[in-house]
């Protein structure tokens, strides 16, 4: 059988596909050498973007209790969210702080729910009182909102500044 006929063969290794930039004299073609410090490049900036500041895999940073005080500050704010931090880090004073603030801030909000509550039903038939205690209603709901987000903005700062008017009133965790 006549061996000129068949087909070349494609490069068997790495090198061999490499080379396809290479002249007749054996140099790689500058477009070829551009090429591959591009790639090189590339690979590093990926392999670069998964791994943190730290050198975690990710950018992620290992979840310990010093790293989680601002988080914990924050979830304060929510509704009964204020236990997470009060059982997850209570010897931490910021996160305990938050939390008296929360405590603060949830007791008032429950107490101004039952009590316009309680108005509206009492006033649902009195067609001026009923509107007069809607919109109180909705204004010491703004309020609250108000002051949650007062004492996000601070616990996202590190700030411990207690909220206005409620703040002060009461310690519960020592």
């Amino acid at each position: 059988m006549d061996q000129s006929n068949q087909t070349p063969k494609a490069p068997e290794n790495q090198e061999q596909k490499n080379d396809a930039g290479s002249n007749a004299s054996g140099e790689k073609s500058h477009e070829a050498q551009n090429t591959g410090n591009a790639r090189r490049q590339s690979a590093y900036r990926t392999e670069q973007a998964f791994v943190g500041s730290n050198g975690n895999p990710g950018g992620t940073t290992p979840l310990t209790k010093a790293n989680n005080t601002k988080l914990f500050s924050v979830l304060a704010y929510f509704s009964v969210l204020w236990l997470v931090g009060l059982l997850a880090d209570p010897d931490n004073p910021k996160v305990r702080f938050h939390v008296n603030q929360g405590i603060l801030l949830s007791i008032f909000s429950a107490a101004y729910s039952l009590a316009m509550t309680v108005l509206n039903a009492a006033f649902t038939y009195l067609p001026f009182l009923f509107i007069f205690t809607a919109l109180l209603s909705v204004l010491g709901g703004a309020a609250v909102l108000a002051l949650m987000v007062w004492g996000i903005v601070n616990a996202a700062q590190d700030k411990e500044e207690p909220l206005p008017i409620l703040g002060t009133l009461y310690t519960f965790i020592q």
